[in-house]
């Protein structure tokens, strides 16, 4: 419990109003970005110059705008989805967006760390949402969380305490014991191109 609040109260708001939350390695926490698509938004992560979500957020899309909390957008275009995961990758057309680096390999019982947008809400402290869970176990592609993000959570950046992208938040799922559980999809090097 000691640790946990310990890792809480690295958390801080600056005096701009600037969100600048930082992993316990002191890394940047603040990095998705939005995706907007004609039938909905979501969210993304940018990982060596590309921008990685949820696939069922792209839906049948084939490109989306996207921004994020600096006010930098652009457009994006759909370059693929992975074969065993619910991940696409976007081509940045325009703009400059920043780049993430890749975490190492996690464990259960390790520790990771997820934003919650919303992305239309004008009142910076009311627009996100830090929420925290331990790896259960890991499932082929998949990472089960402790705790469930909330609908519209999809395709952000799921971050390991190295404050690096470990993998890409899916979904939230019950199990038949009642338990509400977590899904991200592992983000591993090789589809990282």
């Amino acid at each position: 419990m000691k640790r946990i609040l310990a890792i809480s109260l690295l958390f801080t708001f600056s005096c701009a109003g600037r969100v600048t939350n930082t992993a316990p390695s002191g890394q940047s926490l603040n990095n998705s970005v939005a995706i907007f698509t004609p039938s909905g938004s979501g969210h993304g992560c940018p990982v060596n110059g590309n921008i990685y979500t949820a696939a069922h957020v792209m839906g049948a899309h084939q490109g989306a705008n996207w921004s994020d909390q600096n006010q930098n957008s652009g457009k994006a275009s759909l370059f693929g989805r992975s074969r065993t995961s619910d991940i696409a990758r976007l081509k940045v057309e325009s703009g400059t967006v920043e780049s993430l680096k890749l975490s190492k390999k996690l464990r259960p019982g390790d520790r990771v760390y997820w934003f919650e947008y919303n992305w239309s809400s004008r009142v910076k402290a009311l627009s996100e949402k830090f929420r925290t869970a331990k790896v259960l176990r890991t499932v082929a592609n998949h990472l089960i969380l402790s705790q469930s993000p909330i609908p519209g959570a999809s395709g952000g950046c799921l971050f390991a305490e190295d404050g690096h992208v470990a993998g890409i938040v899916i979904w939230g799922m019950t199990l038949k014991n009642k338990e509400k559980v977590g899904v991200a999809a592992i983000l591993f090097p090789e589809d990282v191109r």
